[in-house]
């Protein structure tokens, strides 16, 4: 009886040595009523737990789990937590190591200093990397990273978050392609960020100051970077979604809290299906505010779209399902003291051709430009600079040139020319006038002056 009692134990032995291999766990605690579990039994090839819980009533769960390849320690987690009533959880399950330079270790690390923040970190496959900074209050980290069981596809991705300032913010990063990196950073009050990477080797860098901004950017494709940064007094909006590969997206939002409606104050919308493709958009709400609206689509290969828009209720659409187009929309100008003189203007682009050229300028108030080029190689220009113009381009031939300039206020230009290698120029410096331009037929050059006030000019060729 004795020698299979000793049988048994040495079997349990070798059982636990194969579950939990070189694993270690460092506890330390002061301060009240702090709760910490660490679970290493599932670590074959062992992970590293580091605790310290000062201040009171904080909570810390580790749960470290491996399928025996890599070296030891194959997976490590640091929790702090120095305030009141936090909360961290840390998951982490590594598979299929590549055991090779650099480290695939799953490294987590999570400081929170402040009081009532929530920390979840869930690390599958290898190589994943995450650090959450929570050093105000009432702030939420939500991190994601690798599939179970994805045969070793969904590894090395980057995480880091970081909230600071009065707080109450909420980040919530998922990557569960490959090789992706995120950066999110808030400060000010109440801002919201969602990371969504299922593709690989995308960058997101958000940076959030000011109050109840809120960004979104889902990479789905491949080689994308986008970054956001937004701030001001009350709040703005930014949306990415890159579905293609290798596109960039930039946006950078502000407002100076003087609104008229409520938050967000600039709205920002990107969407790049295709390939190649840039868009930069900067917003700065100013005075008596109403929403800057900006919308982005680019479903072709290798466009740029570029727009700026200040002053208030701005609206700029910008479709880009062409290949090679470029579109810069400018409306507005900055506002200094009570001035409010350089809002409510719209600009379409609709760019379903190729190496297309498109610019708009607006800077007075409540203009109005539509650009529709559905040929290749056209090129279109409109300056907008007193109040009430309107101009209308349409260009479905190639190599075509238009340019309508208005300055004189509450004009209207038409031009319309589906030849190709035609030239319209269209100058209002008057008030109340109107010119409509079309141009059939190939090589035909047009060119209409209008000083005076409430004349009519009509051109076809």
């Amino acid at each position: 009886m004795k020698k299979i009692l000793l049988t048994a134990v040495s079997v349990f032995a070798l059982s636990t040595a194969a579950q939990a291999n070189n694993s270690t766990s460092n506890v330390t605690q002061s301060g009240n009523g702090q709760n910490a579990t660490v679970q290493q039994s599932g670590s074959m090839t062992g992970g590293a737990s580091d605790i310290v819980q000062s201040g009171a009533t904080n909570v810390a769960n580790v749960t470290q789990a491996d399928d025996g390849t890599g070296s030891t320690p194959v997976q490590s987690s640091s929790v702090l937590q120095a305030g009141t009533g936090n909360q961290a959880d840390v998951t982490q399950t590594m598979e299929t190591s590549f055991n090779y330079p650099p480290s695939t270790e799953n490294r987590s690390s999570v400081s929170q200093t402040g009081n009532n923040n929530d920390a979840t970190v869930t690390q599958n496959d290898d190589g994943q990397s995450s650090t959450i900074d929570q050093t105000s209050s009432n702030n939420v980290a939500t991190v994601t990273q690798g599939v179970a069981a994805s045969g070793d596809s969904t590894y090395e991705n980057s995480s880091y978050v970081s909230q600071g300032g009065s707080g109450s913010h909420e980040a919530t990063v998922s990557q569960t392609g490959r090789l992706n990196d995120s950066a999110v950073v808030q400060t000010g009050f109440n801002q919201f960020a969602d990371v969504d990477q299922s593709g690989n080797d995308n960058t997101a860098g958000v940076n959030q100051s000011g109050n109840n901004n809120l960004s979104y950017t889902n990479q789905g494709g491949s080689g994308n970077a986008a970054y956001t940064t937004q701030g001001g007094v009350d709040g703005s909006i930014s949306t990415i979604d890159q579905i293609g590969d290798n596109n960039l997206a930039v946006v950078s939002q502000t407002d100076d809290g003087n609104n008229l409606s409520a938050p967000p104050l600039n709205n920002s919308a990107i969407t790049q299906g295709g390939n190649g493709n840039q868009a930069y958009v900067d917003q700065n709400a100013q005075t008596f505010i109403l929403d800057n609206v900006s919308t982005i689509n680019q479903g072709g290969d290798d466009n740029v779209a570029s727009v700026a828009q200040k002053d208030d209720a701005q609206t700029s659409g910008i479709v880009q399902s062409g290949s090679g187009n470029s579109a810069s929309v400018a409306q507005g100008v900055t506002q200094v003291g009570s001035g409010d003189t350089s809002w409510g203007n719209t600009s379409y682009v609709n760019q379903s051709g190729d190496d297309n050229l498109a610019q708009v300028e607006q800077i007075a108030r409540s203009g109005y430009s539509n650009i529709a080029q559905a040929g290749d190689g056209n090129q279109a220009y409109v300056s907008q600079t007193a109040f009430d113009e309107t101009s209308d381009i349409n260009q479905s031939g190639e190599d075509n040139l238009a340019s309508v300039i208005q300055s004189g206020g509450s004009n209207f230009a038409y031009t319309t020319q589906s030849g190709d290698d035609n030239l319209s120029g269209i100058l209002q410096s008057g008030s109340g006038n109107t010119a409509t331009v079309t141009q059939l037929t190939d090589g035909n050059s047009s060119y209409v002056t209008q000083l005076g006030t409430g004349s009519t000019a009509t051109v076809t060729q």
